[in-house]
């Protein structure tokens, strides 16, 4: 085996209630079934899997949902429910999926979208308050995040799904410059 890359994403999307992070790093008491990266990836390495040849996944995308009415704009929790998936996204073929770019262009506050970062978790989201929608995505700090962390665990390195939501090629350009320094 040359690598295995570990598709450490979509843990939550638009085709279930539950709500919370696509992609985060850790898993935090927050988590819903303690999903994270780092889960997924200390528990190939128990299974036998060299860390020298897992390849961390990142999203340049996002995931929403519409009805999100218990939430207060802080940070998500494993009992958090919509009442469906995002009816809209970057994609009309596949309503509730986001590419980062267009995320960046719009959803910002000038659209009345806050973001936020869970620390602990490090995943970014979006939340309208008056829409009561959340949007969870990756962004130049958790990609950042993760490459530090691959780093650190000896992995092979990081790869992404799907190379055109960066159409700037920022947050290819953190995994770089992070990976190389």
């Amino acid at each position: 085996m040359d690598n295995m890359f570990a598709m450490t994403y979509d843990f939550l999307g638009g085709w279930g209630a539950q709500t919370g992070h696509l992609t985060n790093l850790h898993a935090t008491k927050r988590s819903w079934w303690g999903q994270g990266a780092d889960v997924f990836i200390e528990q190939m390495i128990d299974l036998g899997v060299p860390a020298e040849k897992l390849v961390l996944g990142a999203a340049y995308y996002g995931r929403g949902w519409e009805g999100t009415k218990d939430f207060d704009g802080k940070l998500p929790t494993g009992s958090l429910v919509s009442d469906k998936g995002a009816s809209f996204g970057t994609d009309i073929e596949e309503p509730g999926y986001f590419m980062y770019w267009d995320l960046k262009r719009n959803y910002t506050s000038e659209q009345g979208y806050q973001y936020g970062y869970d620390e602990a978790s490090e995943a970014p989201f979006l939340w309208h308050p008056k829409k009561q929608i959340y949007i969870t995505f990756e962004d130049k700090r958790s990609v950042k995040a993760k490459t530090e962390w691959a780093k650190e665990k000896g992995l092979a390195g990081v790869f992404t799904w799907e190379l055109s939501g960066d159409v700037d090629g920022e947050m290819t350009e953190v995994i770089h410059q992070t990976i190389n320094n």
